[in-house]
C-alpha cells in the first residue's frame, strides 16, 4: 500500500509540472535532508516490561522494569509484593510492601557462563548479561486494611492478619543506607531471571515470568 501511494502522489506531482509554454528555466535542486541519527542500542532493553513470581503461600513478587531516562545502558527496577487473603495467592489483596526508591541497573558486559536454575542440579552454559545495581537510601513499608505496626522484643514490625489466626509479620528496618552490587540477568522465552555470582557460576535469586 506504501508504494502505491508513493507512485499515486509521483503521478500528482508530474502533471502539476506539465502544461502550456513558459520557459525552459532550471529549479535549483532542494537541499538534502539532515541525516537521522538513530537512538542508541540498549543492551537491557529485552528486559524492559512488567514481570511476576511464582505464587509462594500467600506473597506474589512483582518487577516493572524501564529505560533509565538519558541512558541507552541502564533500566530502573521498581519492586513490589502482595500478600493475598487465602493460600495460593487467592482472593483479595490484604497487604503490600513497597520501597521508597527503585534500583537503577547499569549494564556491564555479558559473559559466557553458567546458571544452577535449581539447587543441587547441575549448572547449564548461558550467555549472562553482568549488572551493577545501585538501590539509593531508602525505606521500607507495608500497607493494607490487615496491618498493623507494632514493636514486639524492641523490634519494629508490620503484621499481616489473614484472619482465621493466621498471621505474618515484616520486619521494619527503618531507614537504609545505599547499597550496590554485582549481579547478572538472563532471560529465557518470557522468564526473567535475577542473578548472583557464587563462584565461576551464577545462581538465581528470583525468576519472573512476563505479565
Amino acid at each position: 500500500m506504501k508504494q502505491i501511494i508513493l507512485a499515486a502522489l509521483a503521478a500528482m506531482a508530474l502533471a502539476a509540472c506539465g502544461g502550456g509554454g513558459g520557459g525552459s528555466g532550471t529549479t535549483a535542486p532542494a537541499p538534502a535532508p539532515a541525516p537521522v541519527t538513530p537512538p542508541p542500542v540498549s543492551q537491557l532493553a529485552g528486559y524492559v516490561g512488567a514481570w511476576v513470581s511464582a505464587c509462594d503461600g500467600r506473597e506474589l513478587n512483582s518487577v516493572t522494569v524501564t529505560r533509565a531516562s538519558g541512558s541507552a545502558d541502564a533500566i530502573v527496577i521498581s519492586y513490589k509484593s502482595d500478600y493475598y487473603a487465602n493460600l495460593n495467592c487467592t482472593g483479595n489483596v490484604v497487604a503490600t510492601w513497597t520501597q521508597s526508591a527503585d534500583a537503577t541497573a547499569v549494564y556491564a558486559g555479558s559473559v559466557d557462563a553458567s546458571i544452577v536454575f535449581t539447587p543441587g542440579t547441575n549448572a547449564t552454559a548461558a550467555r549472562v548479561d553482568k549488572v551493577t545495581a545501585t538501590l539509593p537510601a531508602h525505606t521500607e513499608s507495608v500497607v493494607g486494611s490487615n496491618v498493623t505496626h507494632t514493636v514486639r522484643n524492641g523490634q519494629a514490625m508490620w503484621c499481616i492478619d489473614f484472619g482465621g489466626g493466621s498471621s505474618s509479620c515484616i520486619y521494619d528496618q527503618g531507614a537504609q543506607p545505599a547499597q550496590t552490587v554485582a549481579g547478572g540477568l538472563y532471560m529465557r522465552g518470557n522468564e526473567l531471571f535475577e542473578l548472583s555470582p557464587s563462584g565461576s557460576t551464577y545462581v538465581v535469586n528470583e525468576r519472573f515470568t512476563r505479565k
